[in-house]
């Protein structure tokens, strides 16, 4: 326990009140002491416990309910037939406790179970000197609807926590981070900027860094949204030193993968290379806590699948192969097929295009290839499979094995014409199937004439943009 900690000792003297009314065989009295310290352990986010101790005062009350006793204590003034105690009336109690509940499964984000807490609570938070309980209910029915309600109803509900004057200065800082997070996801861009900017002025001039570099998270995704790419990654780089610099590795491996692609995308692979260097660290502390273990790890694969592409657009081959295999080796302990998928494609990207002047290495890629390809068709990612073929037939064509070629494209093409429109032409080539049909008619004419020109751009790799809809 806490020293000097007052809800520790509310706690304490809850927990020792149900003792003694237990031993008295007082059940009201035990129902009242366990509510208490269920708020206790809420207030002190012991959430799990807390909702334990709910449950088990809703269970005492609902058995006090069925002896009848209760109204002849209640009539008389007092509920602690021993202490002489005034305790609230039963009803009051049982609505106590179920708003209670309500806001602990909130605060695990089960939120189904919340919102059923929640409606639930209604009918008992009805009537005269009971407008607190319906406040308190509504601030959790708006928690529940800013995590899964629409967003509209969910904006409805953070302008509700902004406006409220009785709300903490934290709170109203968090709902307004919430609200910008919120417009840029409804793609109303300006307003999420403005939003962001004004959070940005605030939290510099209070030192609250860590919602600082939120802030600047959500303006960095609005700029690139609007096409300002040099203002959004500087701002980006802004917001994963400041997370970096807070301590908070999640968020910190959350911005790096988007924002190292960005600046990949741009041409500033030194830059993208950077950013996943400085991420890795978090990703690696993540997994030294067993409760973030599997997060930490499955963000340094992602990181280093990241780092593969962008060292390979670098040209450094040694270093791209090593990630990949890195990422492959940490996929693998994961049991994660679709990522260590990912990893094999990439490095078989590389060993196909920089290394296939060597037969090991042609074979190498193609292997890497078929063993993704069977990882994504087994896991349903039909058009990364597709893509798997498609590479296999390009390097086959470049290696002059134009049966084995030709129908790897004509498999690709059928397996690409099988996916639903929206899967199509996303990912690696501009347009898969136009470039099997070309290519397919181009294997035709040097089957039959060996020696015609290979026109520029035949048989060529996608690389690493595997990007398709999932």
């Amino acid at each position: 326990m806490d020293e000097g900690n007052p809800l520790e000792e509310v706690l304490d003297d809850a927990r020792q009140r149900a003792a003694a009314a237990r031993e008295q065989g007082d059940a009201y009295a035990v129902a009242w002491h366990s509510a208490r310290a269920a708020y206790a352990l809420l207030q002190l986010e012991h959430n799990d416990a807390a909702l334990i101790e709910f449950d088990e005062a809703i269970r005492i009350v609902e058995a006090v309910r069925e002896d009848g006793q209760h109204e002849v204590r209640e009539a008389l003034g007092t509920a602690n037939m021993y202490s002489g105690e005034a305790l609230p009336r039963l009803v009051d109690l049982y609505a106590w406790i179920n708003v209670g509940r309500a806001a602990a499964l909130a605060r695990l984000e089960r939120w189904t179970d919340a919102q059923v807490a929640v409606d639930a609570c209604r009918p008992l938070v009805k009537g005269w000197g009971r407008r607190h309980l319906r406040t308190s209910l509504n601030e959790v029915a708006d928690e529940v609807t800013r995590a899964v309600g629409s967003t509209h109803d969910a904006l409805a509900a953070l302008e509700r926590v902004i406006a409220n004057p009785a709300v903490t200065a934290d709170d109203r800082v968090q709902a307004r981070y919430e609200r910008a997070a919120l417009l840029l996801d409804a793609e109303r861009t300006d307003e999420a900027k403005a939003e962001a900017l004004l959070l940005i002025r605030d939290c510099d001039l209070t030192g609250d860094t860590w919602t600082l570099s939120a802030a600047r998270q959500v303006l960095g995704a609005a700029l690139l949204a609007s096409d300002e790419t040099s203002a959004g990654t500087a701002t980006l780089r802004l917001a994963l030193q400041g997370f970096l610099d807070a301590g908070d590795l999640t968020a910190a491996v959350g911005v790096a993968p988007g924002l190292a692609w960005t600046l990949s995308e741009a041409g500033d692979h030194h830059g993208a290379a950077g950013v996943l260097n400085d991420a890795l660290p978090a990703a690696r502390g993540l997994a030294t806590d067993a409760s973030t273990y599997t997060q930490g790890r499955t963000a340094e694969c992602d990181l280093l699948t990241a780092m593969g592409s962008v060292r390979d657009a670098l040209a450094d081959v040694p270093g791209a192969l090593a990630a990949f295999e890195g990422a492959v080796t940490i996929a693998t302990s994961l049991q994660d097929a679709v990522r260590a998928a990912d990893a094999r494609h990439g490095e078989a990207v590389i060993r196909a295009t920089r290394l296939a002047q060597n037969h090991e290495q042609a074979v190498d890629a193609l292997a890497l290839l078929d063993a993704a390809r069977a990882d994504y068709e087994q896991a349903g990612f039909t058009e990364r499979a597709a893509g798997c073929q498609h590479e296999c037939a390009a390097l086959l064509a470049r290696l002059k094995s134009y049966d084995a070629a030709l129908a790897r494209y004509t498999a690709a093409r059928t397996a690409y014409l099988e996916l639903p429109p929206v899967l199509r032409d996303g990912g690696s080539w501009p347009d898969e199937v136009a470039d099997c049909e070309a290519n397919i008619l181009l294997l035709d004419r040097l089957r039959q004439d060996s020696s015609i020109a290979i026109e520029a751009g035949a048989f060529a790799s996608g690389g690493h943009r595997m990007r398709h809809t999932k």
